[in-house]
């Protein structure tokens, strides 16, 4: 096969291949972009969750200080009403204490069952920010990487390459690989050196049938 045509089979193996390695650079471009959108989207649902979250936080923290506040002031009215009662029936000494210390111990017994229940909302708050943080996360594309118009130029050329030397091997094994027959009648090796057939040589240099 003559040379330029080698170089034809070449120089279109390797604009097929540039232009199908451009392209496919184009369509992971156009997938990434879907992808980063769609990831911005899933971002920004968990933080608008962690948002909401956060203002239930603040209601739980509120709720819980005014309970406290009313457990508070509940614990004082008492102990006003139980002097004021006492003072009225002439009652004083250990008696009078006792009772107050009893109110004492409720608003306390008051006060770690309101905190307590705060902690547990607390905690059930952070378990829902770290699941809807872990979901988000895990739901998140991947980017795939994008090929450089370098790396896609030189897998053309040597695609273009790869391909003309397969077709000159291919050639090359057709026709010159282990040799042809001589229009004297005599086969040729791949030395070069004629062999004579069975009917001689008629000329008379070498003996006939």
């Amino acid at each position: 096969m003559a040379l330029p045509a080698l170089l034809a089979i070449g120089g279109l193996s390797a604009a097929q291949g540039i232009f199908g390695g451009l392209q496919q650079r184009q369509q992971i471009k156009a997938q990434n972009k879907l992808t980063k959108e769609a990831n911005r989207r899933n971002v920004l649902e968990a933080f608008q969750g962690v948002s909401a979250i956060e203002v239930q936080r603040g209601q739980v923290r509120t709720q819980t200080a005014k309970n406290l506040q009313l457990a508070g002031r509940m614990a004082d009215e008492a102990r006003g009403s139980t002097r004021a009662a006492q003072a009225a029936a002439g009652v004083k000494g250990a008696s009078v204490d006792a009772t107050l210390d009893d109110i004492d111990r409720e608003q306390a017994e008051v006060s770690v069952e309101l905190q307590q229940q705060h902690i547990a909302q607390e905690f059930d708050l952070n378990n829902r920010i770290r699941e809807l943080m872990v979901g988000t996360s895990a739901g998140l594309g991947q980017l795939q990487k994008v090929p450089s118009t370098g790396s896609i130029l030189l897998g053309g050329l040597v695609q273009g390459g790869l391909s003309a030397g397969s077709a000159y091997a291919a050639q090359a094994f057709s026709f010159g690989s282990f040799g042809g027959t001589s229009t004297a009648g005599g086969t040729y090796g791949q030395s070069g050196v004629a062999v004579a057939g069975q009917a001689g040589f008629r000329s008379g240099v070498g003996p006939g049938r």
